[in-house]
């Protein structure tokens, strides 16, 4: 048992159809408390871990009863306990821009000692992929509100900028895009890294509106690199 409580940060498979390590099935069973980013993914990663199943579990997924999104107090008595907790960090370890992140603030706040056993991430392996050089400017998801202020000047900038689509809202953020960026404007899509569905596209931010219709997908995460301003 460490000295303090432990948080460990668990990096998920990119994919659903990826097994877990041996090493994260351990860290699983030795925890006193899991928590997820999203009730299916963490229920399919416990399924792959039997001595998980019967741990406490919560949830960070807004869609999710509100008492399996509870954990705070839960991770207060973990850590009067010197116990351990597992939080599961989807798609990698973006832990910047999904809601694991406030469990991490919230733990280190507690005195947690933190661990990482990290995984793939899936904006790094579109960088990556693009085949283009640093720097790139790593942006997420853009806000849900104030979208101007969010998009004003990133046309010169230099970098490549990484940003991250839900698949509901992919089509109007691309058109955002196009009209902020130009139709010209080189760039990389990526969607569904890693499985066996996925779809890398380079091509002009134009030549992606007129296919975008024909990859359009309502599941999965799409990330797009926008190069860098021409010199």
């Amino acid at each position: 048992m460490a000295s303090n409580a432990l948080l460990t940060i668990l990096g998920l498979p990119l994919s659903d159809e990826q097994p877990i390590s041996e090493e994260a099935k351990r860290t699983i069973s030795e925890a006193d408390l899991v928590i997820g980013e999203s009730r299916k993914r963490a229920l399919g990663i416990l399924a792959q871990a039997p001595e998980g199943r019967g741990k406490s579990l919560y949830l960070l997924d807004e869609s999710s009863r509100p008492a399996d999104r509870e954990w705070q107090a839960e991770v207060t008595k973990v850590a009067a306990l010197k116990g351990r907790v597992v939080l599961f960090s989807d798609c990698g370890m973006p832990l910047l821009f999904d809601p694991g992140s406030a469990v991490l603030e919230a733990c280190r706040k507690l005195g947690f000692e933190i661990r990482s056993s990290s995984g793939p991430t899936s904006w790094g392996s579109a960088a990556a992929l693009s085949g283009w050089l640093p720097p790139f400017l790593i942006l997420g998801f853009p806000p849900r509100q104030n979208r101007p202020a969010f998009w004003k000047g990133l046309s010169q900038v230099d970098a490549h900028c990484v940003l991250m689509e839900r698949p509901y809202s992919f089509l109007p953020f691309l058109k955002e895009c196009t009209e902020v960026f130009g139709k010209s404007r080189q760039a990389f899509l990526a969607w569904e890294i890693d499985s066996g569905k996925q779809r890398l596209i380079w091509g002009s931010l134009g030549e992606m509106m007129a296919k975008a219709g024909s990859f359009e997908s309502k599941k999965g995460e799409y990330i797009l690199v926008v190069k860098g301003r021409a010199e």
